[in-house]
Order: C-alpha cells, then sequence, then structure tokens
C-alpha cells in the first residue's frame, strides 16, 4: 500500500477535526450524524481521535448498540485517553497486555501483604 498523499493527509485531518467538534459536547450522538459531520466511512475517524493519530491527544470514545441487529450506534467522548494504543496496535492486544499487567499488580500486592 502507497504513502498517503498530502491530499488524503489534509482530508483525514479536516474529518478529525470536524468529528472532534461534533462529540466535544460529550452527548451521545448517531452514527448516522457522525456520518453526516465526516462521511459514511467515519470509524477510520474514531480509530484516529482514539490513537491520538491527529498529533492531538488520544480520546475515549464510548460506542453503544442501540438495535438488535447491531447496525445502529451511539458515540461519545468520554474524556482524555494518557495512554492511547499505538498506532496500528490492536486494542485486543492492549487489553490482554492490560489484563497481564493487572495479574502482575496482585500477585505483588498478595507478596508485599506476606502472602495472606
Amino acid at each position: 500500500m502507497s504513502a498517503p498523499t498530502q491530499l488524503e493527509l489534509l482530508h483525514r485531518n479536516e474529518q478529525t477535526a470536524r468529528l472532534r467538534g461534533l462529540l466535544a459536547d460529550g452527548d451521545w450522538h448517531l452514527g448516522a450524524e457522525l456520518a453526516d459531520a465526516v462521511g459514511w466511512r467515519f470509524g477510520q475517524a474514531v480509530e484516529r481521535i482514539r490513537k491520538g493519530m491527529d498529533g492531538r491527544p488520544a480520546w475515549f470514545v464510548l460506542r453503544e448498540r442501540l438495535s438488535e441487529d447491531g447496525q445502529v450506534h451511539r458515540y461519545r467522548f468520554a474524556g482524555v485517553n494518557p495512554n492511547p494504543p499505538k498506532p496500528g496496535g490492536s486494542l485486543k492486544g492492549q487489553l490482554l497486555a492490560a489484563r497481564r499487567r493487572i495479574a502482575e499488580l496482585e500477585a505483588e500486592v498478595v507478596r508485599l501483604r506476606g502472602g495472606q
């Protein structure tokens, strides 16, 4: 896959800026609203915001399914993420790493308490 052109990068940054502007109020927004603001492929813009790939702080963006068939979702800004996922890294891999770290910390707590 070739590197994106300057025009493509500019378009991505404009999409991301529009999406940040929409979500900044902290209210829930339907996927249709995001599509109107950014275009029908708004999922990529959401990921760029979650990972801070636009040079701005990464955000937690919540997604909630509203329909049984999984076709209708709503999205909401939920705060700045101090430890964003790395670009190209999978969220599943980060979740597994976080679970391992939690297990390590729990074992350390048990050790410090004298094995109680």
